[in-house]
């Protein structure tokens, strides 16, 4: 349980000193609101693609083979079900705000937090399994999460789709991973280090607007604790529950319980800068849930090794 804590208390103290580089950046002067749209654009359309390419260069193994299948089914079914319980329990006066709060319930930090717990407390599986949920995240992220946060569906066709970043970098890692094809040292250098910017740039954005949020005002917003409810302690509780009497293998558990767990993404910051939605709020969310993090995550990583 300590270890866990530890752990936690570690990436998430990284998470805010980045945030603080971000904040001083607002205050100094050093960013402006296009410069950050121009990040954003940079980290969804070039740095998410090769971070999920990257987990998926190792070599093939069949019995991999059969537990991603498992994996990806299940975080399937897990992110369908965010989905019509965000859809229908959380309300805001604004529409803007509904959207950003359900797109904050459904979406969490599965890369930058989960990814090196996964690692730590699981090994190479661990990260194996994450990288599976990050497949169906991405998916849903950029068919879902497009048409919530846009509030346009039509934004999101099967052509739009195919051809969005996400989905590229899924596509490009299962193949690399079925066929146990190894990249150049050269390609492989370059798809690294632009995979290791999803870990500031996003967070500088997010530190950026925190310093133009209200906080205070924040605080007294019941819709906000509501989805930080559901993101870190309902929406793991229940997926364990359901993967315990499923009989899941407990590496697979651990690991989804890890990254349905993370608090609520940066991607919907980014997001929400992208497509006019409440960009205030999704700052806070983002701060607040990572900050409670510290104490729900060890407890739910806990229990789901135990079971």
């Amino acid at each position: 349980m300590i270890e866990n804590f530890i752990s936690v208390f570690e990436q998430v103290l990284i998470l805010f000193i980045l945030m603080a580089l971000g904040f001083i950046f607002n205050k100094t002067k050093k960013l402006n609101k296009e410069t950050c749209k121009s990040i954003s654009d940079i980290v969804v359309t070039f740095v998410a693609p090769c971070v999920i390419i990257k987990s998926f260069i190792r070599e093939y193994e069949p019995e991999m083979m059969k537990m991603l299948c498992v994996a990806l089914a299940l975080s399937v079914g897990v992110h369908i079900l965010m989905i019509i319980v965000s859809k229908v329990v959380l309300r805001a006066s604004e529409e803007k705000k509904r959207r950003v709060l359900t797109f904050a319930a459904v979406f969490s930090n599965a890369g930058f937090i989960a990814l090196p717990l996964q690692e730590q407390l699981l090994g190479g599986d661990g990260v194996f399994y994450g990288a599976a949920y990050i497949v169906i995240f991405n998916i849903a992220l950029w068919s879902f999460g497009v048409a919530e946060m846009s509030g346009n569906r039509s934004a999101v066709t099967l052509k739009k789709l195919l051809v969005s970043p996400g989905i590229i970098g899924v596509v490009v890692g299962v193949i690399l991973f079925a066929f146990s094809i190894k990249p150049p040292v050269v390609i492989y250098s370059v798809i690294d280090y632009v995979a290791a910017l999803n870990v500031p740039l996003p967070m500088f954005i997010v530190g950026y607007y925190l310093a133009e949020a209200d906080l205070r005002r924040a605080l007294k917003e019941r819709s906000l604790y509501f989805c930080i409810l559901l993101r870190l302690i309902l929406y793991p509780i229940f997926t364990m529950i359901l993967l315990w009497m499923l009989n899941i293998d407990n590496t697979l558990l651990t690991a989804l319980a890890i990254s349905i767990s993370a608090p609520v993404g940066a991607t919907v910051s980014m997001f929400s800068e992208k497509f006019g939605g409440d960009t205030d709020l999704s700052v806070k969310l983002v701060a607040i849930s990572t900050l409670l993090s510290i104490i729900t995550m060890p407890i739910i990583v806990a229990v789901a090794k135990m079971i």
